[in-house]
């Protein structure tokens, strides 16, 4: 069948590829691009840094983005916000509460 000969084709392709080749493509692909949308964007565009590296260049790749994040001021797990401290807040909401009628002082 033609799904059988696929099969033939991509194995014959991959005959000559170690699994030590592949894990630096499997650590890639497993990343979360919303923390390291840099080195994930570089691999897409075909970056020969991030494409022939091994899994210590990964690591390298990936520990130098956290860094540039950080010093950046961005927060690791949630990368979309800036961390600040002197962020304005917004006043809580008001609470539905029944206003109490006033107290009128006794006079004697």
């Amino acid at each position: 069948s033609a799904y059988m000969l696929n099969v033939c084709i991509l194995s014959n392709r991959l005959s000559s590829v170690s699994i030590d080749a592949l894990m630096p493509l499997f650590a890639i692909l497993g990343l979360n691009d919303s923390h390291f949308p840099g080195v994930i964007n570089r691999f897409s565009q075909g970056s020969p840094e991030v494409v022939q590296a091994d899994l210590t260049g990964i690591e390298h790749l990936l520990t130098r983005e956290t860094e540039h994040r950080v010093a950046m001021g961005y927060n690791n797990l949630t990368p979309a916000t800036l961390v600040s401290t002197n962020r304005v807040q917004a006043p809580p909401a008001p609470k539905d509460v029944t206003p109490s009628p006033p107290t009128i002082p006794k006079t004697n």
